[in-house]
């Protein structure tokens, strides 16, 4: 019975960690085989860990281009958003003055007749003119 148990439990830890058994099979057979080809496990290996490196830096370099141009567009939104926003106000300006010009003219024109007076400046000021 305790066989059982033991085998049951070493095939679990083999199936959870199968790349060590497989990595001491291959140091063996390369150490058996001459010392030239051990070396050759430890350059692949010291290969794949560069290659590790240079990906996470692709990777790094990428996101921060994205960062940046993202960066950029934020700024030329806001840029133009202030330029947007000065434009409205010169326009509001020049509309108020517009207005203004307006109402002086009308109260010249209709300065003998309040009721007509009255409902024209209630057009030019978009108001509702209230009879009593």
């Amino acid at each position: 019975m305790l066989t059982a148990v033991f085998w049951k439990k070493a095939w679990v830890w083999l199936k959870n960690y199968w790349y060590f058994p497989v990595i001491a099979i291959l140091a063996l057979a390369l150490f058996l085989s001459g010392k030239g080809r051990n070396n050759k496990l430890f350059d692949l290996m010291e290969g794949q860990r560069e290659k590790y490196k240079q990906e996470i830096e692709t990777i790094n370099k990428a996101n921060a281009e994205k960062d940046k141009k993202k960066a950029e567009a934020i700024k030329a939104n806001k840029e133009k958003i202030r330029e947007i926003e000065e434009q409205f106000d010169i326009k509001v300006d020049q509309l108020e003055r517009h207005k203004e010009i307006e109402l002086e003219e009308t109260i010249k024109k209709y300065e003998n007749n309040p009721d007509e007076l009255a409902r024209k400046i209630a057009e030019i000021l978009e108001a509702n003119l209230v009879e009593r």
